[in-house]
């Protein structure tokens, strides 16, 4: 996985019970497991946008071959610089990425009755401000990828294409 939940810890991407801890307790686990749910589901199309479909399906392919290797503690893994100078580059942006998706589901959750709203003793707030926030503090940090990967001359770099939707900003009016 090119992130973790240790990225949600703190900071503005705080979610209240993430945490990186060796042993977290039940509901720790439960909000861990949510997170890299919604990592793993949103990694591909992620990078498909940031790098496009080729580029993306290469790294993808890198990182699963990466995790598989130090799960089975196989110190053969072949390290590949220019993927990995990817992976450092899209870790940040992919964080509010996920996290743009999180606040957006946050406050319902589905069940065979269709979509509930939590109740719970906080008052609950429309996320719409914070996910505009973090939208485009996550275009900041995709336009300068993206000058930066025009930049260079040698691959895996200079192969990178950036969606136009990937470097819009948005406000809270949809305008």
């Amino acid at each position: 996985m090119l992130i973790d939940v240790s990225y949600f810890t703190s900071g503005p991407r705080h979610i209240m019970n993430a945490t990186a801890n060796a042993s977290p307790n039940q509901n720790q686990l439960s909000v861990n497991k949510a997170i890299m749910g919604y990592v793993s589901h949103y990694q591909m199309a992620f990078l498909c946008e940031m790098l496009g479909d080729a580029l993306a399906l290469l790294l993808n392919n890198y990182m699963a071959e990466k995790d598989a290797a130090e799960n089975d503690n196989n110190n053969d893994f072949a390290v590949n610089d220019g993927y990995e100078m990817l992976m450092s580059k899209l870790r940040e942006s992919f964080a509010d990425y996920v996290f743009f998706y999180i606040l957006r589901d946050a406050s319902t959750q589905a069940t065979d009755r269709g979509l509930v709203i939590w109740k719970n003793e906080n008052e609950v707030v429309s996320p719409i401000s914070r996910q505009v926030s973090v939208w485009n503090e996550m275009v900041n940090r995709n336009i300068r990828f993206k000058a930066w990967a025009g930049a260079q001359s040698s691959t895996p770099y200079s192969l990178a294409v950036v969606s136009d939707n990937m470097i819009t900003r948005i406000n809270p009016f949809n305008l």
